[in-house]
């Protein structure tokens, strides 16, 4: 499966800007009973979205419904290996998601509590944000009806 990337962009290139404070939206799970939560601010790859998916897909099963609530959307730019300095911005890279305190990044439902538990365990070994498992019965969020 290709990585994750904009289809269209109306400005080829962005800033990176500064990524503080706290998730106002998407911090609920909205579709699943089990979800990630990021307990830092930072960005994600889009290899790193891949990653994860390839990993909690594994684990939990094709019965399983899986939701991927972040998407990668910011440009990274970066010039060739010895070009001089100037001479403008450099070429994209990659694309990278950014990724606010309390966001929720991934949710599972159709399986059994602990094997849930168990996969979405796994994703803080694979991105340098700290990243906690929620679930629906703790009162972590509502999905919408």
């Amino acid at each position: 499966m290709p990585l994750l990337q904009p289809k269209r962009w109306k400005y080829l290139k962005a800033f990176r800007g500064r990524n503080r404070g706290k998730s106002i939206r998407g911090n609920k799970l909205a579709f699943g009973e089990f979800g990630v939560r990021a307990n830092g601010n930072g960005r994600m790859t889009s290899r790193q979205i891949e990653a994860i998916r390839v990993l909690i897909r594994r684990r939990v099963g094709d019965k399983a419904k899986m939701w991927t609530r972040v998407f990668p959307d910011l440009p990274i730019t970066k010039h060739p290996l010895e070009a001089r300095m100037g001479k403008g911005k450099g070429a994209v890279e990659r694309y990278e998601a950014r990724i606010k305190r309390g966001q929720v990044l991934f949710e599972v439902a159709g399986v059994p509590s602990q094997q849930a538990k168990n996969a979405l365990s796994k994703v803080r070994h694979k991105i340098s944000i700290p990243v906690s498992v929620i679930t629906l019965k703790s009162g972590e969020g509502k999905p919408w009806q």
